[in-house]
């Protein structure tokens, strides 16, 4: 168990260190205390993304998201059908528990 547990923080840190270089993503819990290990979504931060309309973010979400997808490094990330796309705030949702390769 200890095993698995250290593994997740291992991904975390991992994103913790590229969110710390990036110009345009941050966590959308930006309060490390309350940031999960093992389920972390990455916020746009940068302006030219916030500025946008909702629909426009909704569909620029979806670009990226297929784009993801395509290159075959994230599956699943554009939520649920039924649901704004994962990210009207412009977060994607990123797995980092155990069984996850950084």
């Amino acid at each position: 168990m200890k095993a698995l547990i250290g593994r997740s923080n291992d991904n975390l840190q991992v994103l913790e260190r590229w969110v710390a270089t990036s110009n345009w993503a941050g966590f959308l819990a930006q309060d490390a205390a309350i940031r999960s290990n093992t389920s972390v979504c990455i916020a746009r931060h940068r302006s030219v993304f916030t500025a946008l309309a909702d629909e426009a973010k909704g569909e620029a979400i979806k670009k990226m998201c297929s784009l993801l997808e395509k290159e075959g490094v994230a599956l699943d990330i554009a939520g649920y059908r039924a649901a704004p796309p994962a990210c009207a705030s412009g977060a994607a949702p990123l797995w980092t528990r155990p069984t996850s390769k950084p």
